[in-house]
């Protein structure tokens, strides 16, 4: 039987743990606008498949996970989807952390395998036609690829870890990975001091998957994570209305490269360019603006423009 995406995200929870209709409501409720009821009757779809079991002894009810279940997967890609499968795997091999690196390119060779030796061989050649070359994001060189994969397990198991970050001993529950820079980041709760903070994956060491569930309110109610910049800062670092004014070099680079999913560009009556973005507060950003130096008229809000001017002056003292 198909099953719909909700039917089949109901699915993923129990892979996790043992849950109620209402903890099931209370884990998927911001992502589907239904009731209760309606993820019970998904836990009941996925009984009668025998996907998922139910304890009709316990009050309330319990679904989990039937553990003798096998799920079949057959995926079928048109010539196109492969393509560009091909290369976001290899992508992925050439710019992530070693720890996702391996693991692309172990899924790029079992596609590979799978295909016919012609098709195999003509993606492969295709792939090689695109080249990822080092820029100033550079390539992340961390080595706890295993710490890596943990922590990535115990997100996707809804579960807690413990881990030693800067030297620290901590336990986390964590909430979302953001990739930054090549660079994986993870959001969660510490519960040494039950505050959200954000931490370098590539520092994280001796991680450890719990047994202790991850608490369903250990999550960060944040509507909109589109506007946190780069590596830096937690979720509550603060928010910035940008507003840049510079010559056609800053308005041709800006139009060719967003920085923030609301930028806009605008030329303006005099030649000029200005350009508007909500960001959070970033060393990354100010160093960004810096760059373009005498190219740039205005920059606000007035504190990003102090620290731009404080890089200029500090260049200029320095080496003058």
């Amino acid at each position: 039987m198909k099953f719909d995406t909700r039917t089949l995200r109901v699915f993923t929870l129990l892979k996790t743990y043992s849950y109620s209709a209402t903890e099931i409501y209370s884990a998927l409720k911001d992502d589907f606008d239904v009731d209760r009821k309606t993820f019970e009757r998904d836990a009941l779809k996925l009984v009668r498949e025998g996907w998922v079991l139910v304890d009709e002894e316990t009050r309330p009810k319990v679904f989990y996970i039937n553990p003798n279940f096998k799920r079949d997967i057959n995926l079928k890609f048109t010539d196109s989807e492969l393509q560009i499968l091909t290369i976001a795997l290899d992508t992925l091999k050439q710019l992530a952390p070693k720890a996702i690196s391996d693991i692309g390119t172990g899924i790029l060779n079992t596609v590979s395998e799978s295909l016919p030796d012609d098709i195999a061989r003509s993606l492969n050649l295709y792939k090689d036609k695109f080249f990822n070359c080092y820029t100033t994001v550079g390539h992340s060189l961390a080595e706890n690829s295993e710490d890596i994969l943990e922590a990535f397990r115990a997100l996707r198991e809804l579960k807690r870890i413990s881990c030693v970050y800067n030297d620290k001993q901590r336990e986390l529950s964590p909430t979302i990975v953001k990739m930054a820079a090549g660079e994986p980041y993870l959001f969660a709760k510490d519960h040494g001091d039950d505050k959200i903070k954000c931490f370098k994956l590539g520092r994280m060491l001796e991680v450890e998957v719990l047994d202790t569930p991850k608490e369903l309110d250990d999550g960060i109610e944040i509507a909109d994570w589109k506007y946190h910049f780069g590596g830096y800062g937690g979720p509550d670092t603060e928010t910035y209305e940008y507003r840049i004014i510079g010559n056609d070099h800053v308005g041709r680079v800006f139009s060719e490269k967003s920085i923030a999913p609301d930028q806009v560009v605008t030329e303006l009556a005099n030649g000029t360019f200005e350009v508007k973005f909500t960001q959070t507060s970033s060393y990354e950003i100010t160093a960004y603006l810096a760059s373009f130096g005498g190219f740039l008229d205005e920059i606000h809000p007035k504190k990003v423009r102090d620290q731009v001017v404080e890089i200029w002056k500090t260049g200029l003292n320095k080496f003058n």
